[in-house]
C-alpha cells in the first residue's frame, strides 16, 4: 500500500501522552516535534509574555544538563556533539513547541533531551537576557504598528478581554514585571505529560521509540491538573468595521484585508472555500483588472475561533476599484458557483498526488493536535472531497463570511 504524507497512527501511553508516528522507510533519521498546551491562552492574566519567556529560559539549562554559558553557536555545536541536531522551540497561542531531528543511532539521545528540557528545566537564569531577545522578535516580525494592528483587528471580531487580544499586544510594563516564580508557575501548571503529544515522522521501529517515550517522559509534578479552559466567545458583530493604517514602510503597494471571526471549526469546505475564492480573486482582480499585484485566503484555527481572510496588495490609486471588486466576489454566489465547478476538480487532483516533505507533515498534523483535534485521515478528507459540489462552497461562503462580519483593514506604504 502507498505511503501517505498525511497519515499518521495514534499511540496513547500509560502517562497520558499522545503519541502521532508516521514512518518513512526510505528517511535515516527522525524528526521529532513535542508539542504542550501551555502557550498564550493559559497565561494567568496581566502575565501575557509568561509562556513566551518560559519556552525561552527553557534554554539555559536544566537538572541534568548545564549549557547556560553557551551561546546559540555553542549549543548547536553541542547538540550534534551528542548525537542530535539542533533543537529549537516556539511559541503560539495554542502550545509551547520543541522540534529537532537526529539520525537513528541518535534518535533516544534526542529524545531524552527532549524530555530533560520539558520537563526539568532549571529556570533560575538568562531574565534579562531573554526579556531583551523577546522584544527583538517583536520587532522583526513588524514592531509596534504590525502589533497594534493585529490587536485592533483581533479587539473588534473577540473583544478587549480575551487571551487572543492580549498576547498580540505584550506591554513591556507586564514583560519586565515577570519573575523566575511567575515563570516556574506557568511550568507547574501546564508541563505534565498528560499535557503533551508528541509527533514523530521517519525510520526505525516506532516500539523502539515509543519505549524510550515512555521512560524519558515521567510526570514531574504530583496531582497535575490542566489549565481550566477560557469562556467561550459570543462571536457579536465586529466592534470595529474598518481600519486604515499608514505602514509607512517604503513599498508602492497598498494591502486590503478582509477578515471573518468564526467560531472553532473543523468545517470540511474550508480548503474548497479558500481554494475557490484565492483563484476567484487572482483571475478577476489579477489577470482580468490587472489592478492587484497578488491575493491569498488564509485561515487561522486556534482552540477558541477560527479566522478567515482574504487578502490582496496593489497600487494605492486602485483603491476603489480593488474594494468594489472584492466585495463583488464576496456577495457573488453565481461567481463562486462557476469558479468552485473549476477549483473543486483541481483540489482533488492535488490530493491525488500529495508532495510533503516531512517539516509540512508534522505541522499539518500540530494544526489539529494543538486545537484539540485529531489529523482527519486521508481516505476521509477524499471521500468528503468527492461529495462536495460547487452549491456546497457557495453555502459555505454565505454562512461564514457574511458581509456584515466582515473587518476591513488597509494598510497604506509608500
Amino acid at each position: 500500500m502507498a505511503h501517505h504524507p498525511l497519515s499518521f497512527r495514534k499511540y496513547a501511553l500509560e502517562s497520558g501522552m499522545r503519541l502521532y508516528w508516521q514512518k518513512r522507510p526510505s528517511m535515516p533519521w527522525v524528526y521529532a516535534l513535542v508539542t504542550v498546551r501551555a502557550g498564550h491562552r493559559y497565561a494567568v492574566p496581566g502575565k501575557t509574555n509568561v509562556a513566551h519567556l518560559l519556552e525561552h529560559l527553557m534554554f539555559t539549562g536544566t537538572e541534568d544538563r548545564d549549557y547556560n554559558h553557551r551561546d546559540f553557536t555553542q549549543f548547536k555545536r553541542w547538540c550534534r556533539e551528542h548525537g542530535f541536531g539542533i533543537v529549537n522551540g516556539q511559541t503560539g497561542y495554542d502550545a509551547i513547541e520543541f522540534f529537532a531531528r537526529a539520525p537513528i543511532p541518535g534518535v533516544p539521545a534526542m529524545l531524552d533531551f527532549l524530555a530533560d528540557l520539558a520537563l526539568r528545566p532549571l529556570l533560575n537564569s538568562g531574565l534579562d537576557k531573554e526579556r531583551e531577545i523577546i522584544r527583538q522578535e517583536r520587532e522583526d516580525e513588524g514592531g509596534d504598528r504590525e502589533q497594534e494592528l493585529q490587536r485592533r483587528l483581533h479587539v473588534a471580531g473577540l473583544g478587549d478581554c480575551h487571551a487572543a487580544t492580549c498576547h498580540l499586544w505584550p506591554k513591556d510594563a507586564e514583560l519586565d514585571a515577570l519573575t523566575y516564580d511567575d515563570v516556574r508557575a506557568h511550568h507547574a501548571g501546564t508541563f505534565d505529560p498528560s499535557n503533551m503529544n508528541v509527533v514523530l515522522v521517519g525510520g526505525g521501529h516506532v516500539g523502539e521509540w515509543r519505549e524510550c517515550i515512555e521512560s524519558s517522559f515521567a510526570p514531574v509534578y504530583r496531582d497535575f491538573t490542566p489549565a481550566p479552559g477560557l469562556v467561550p466567545l459570543a462571536f457579536d458583530l465586529p466592534s470595529e468595521r474598518l481600519m486604515v493604517f499608514r505602514a509607512g514602510h517604503r513599498k508602492h503597494t497598498d494591502n486590503l484585508t478582509y477578515s471573518w471571526f468564526v467560531p472553532p471549526l473543523q468545517h470540511h469546505a474550508l480548503p474548497f472555500v479558500s481554494e475557490t475564492l484565492e483563484d476567484l480573486t487572482i483571475r478577476s482582480l489579477r489577470e482580468r483588472m490587472r489592478a492587484v499585484y497578488s491575493a491569498g485566503v488564509d485561515i487561522t484555527r486556534t482552540s477558541d475561533y477560527t479566522v478567515i481572510s482574504l487578502s490582496t496588495s496593489f497600487d494605492g490609486a486602485n483603491r476603489r476599484r480593488v474594494r468594489n471588486a472584492t466585495e463583488r466576489i464576496i456577495a457573488g454566489r453565481r461567481l463562486i458557483i462557476e469558479q468552485a465547478a473549476q477549483s473543486i476538480p483541481s483540489l482533488l487532483l492535488e490530493d491525488q498526488m500529495p508532495d510533503y516533505n516531512v517539516e509540512q507533515a508534522v505541522e499539518y498534523a500540530t494544526g489539529f493536535i494543538n486545537t484539540g483535534r485529531e489529523p482527519p485521515a486521508p481516505a476521509r478528507i477524499a471521500r468528503i472531497g468527492g461529495k462536495m459540489s460547487p452549491a456546497d462552497v457557495a453555502d459555505a461562503v454565505a454562512r461564514l463570511m457574511p458581509f456584515d462580519r466582515a473587518i476591513v483593514s488597509i494598510v497604506e506604504n509608500g
